[in-house]
């Protein structure tokens, strides 16, 4: 299961962001790490020398042993897709066709 912070309320989270831009800055504090090991800094000094696309083939490597199932934010999502599709099919909910999508974007 991933780790969540202590006193996230995840589904009110959801519910007040479903839907908006707002992003939100993930990083941690700078001293929120303890120092790293002896191989960990060596490893950095390696990577620092490392092409781009070997450094992002390692990220890629490092992200995927990360992300581990969190049955909890599956079951908030899924109750999320099922109030979206509940809504839309009662005609509560604004689409936005796929032109007027790349529309926006194609301007950009």
């Amino acid at each position: 299961m991933g780790v969540r912070p202590s006193g996230l309320d995840i589904p009110s989270l959801v519910m007040a962001h479903s839907g908006s831009t707002v992003k939100f800055d993930v990083r941690p504090p700078k001293d929120y790490f303890p120092r790293m090991s002896s191989t960990a800094d060596k490893l950095e000094l390696e990577i620092k020398s490392l092409p781009d696309i070997e450094k992002l083939r390692l990220v890629d490597a490092i992200l995927a042993d990360l992300d581990k199932p969190d049955p909890e934010i599956d079951r908030i999502w899924a109750e999320e897709a099922r109030k979206r599709w509940d809504a839309y099919k009662a005609g509560r909910l604004r689409t936005v066709s796929y032109e007027e999508v790349m529309s926006k974007y194609r301007g950009q």
